[in-house]
């Protein structure tokens, strides 16, 4: 019997003493507004990319030109790459 309690007490100890440390966020929006598709450069679209990724959006490609993206907001841009290739 107090070996058990012993146990449970650790194990209480242990638990409660776990905290979890929650760093500041900074709220500033760094891309308040949506990407427009003019504004994106097609040179940087690979050949045969159909659906391409911009960091933010995706746009459909259609023989070499956007047709059209979705509007997503994003706080931070990521890599820009293309999502499928044409088959």
């Amino acid at each position: 019997m107090f070996k058990q309690l012993t146990i449970i007490l650790i194990l209480m100890i242990v638990l409660t003493g776990c905290t979890k440390v929650v760093p500041e966020v900074d709220n500033t929006p760094v891309n308040s507004e949506p990407t427009s598709f003019e504004n994106i450069d097609t040179t940087i679209i690979p050949e045969g990319c159909i659906s391409w990724f911009d960091g933010c959006n995706t746009c459909i490609i259609l023989n070499g030109q956007i047709a059209g993206c979705t509007k997503m907001y994003c706080e931070q841009m990521l890599e820009p790459k293309c999502k499928q290739w044409q088959e």
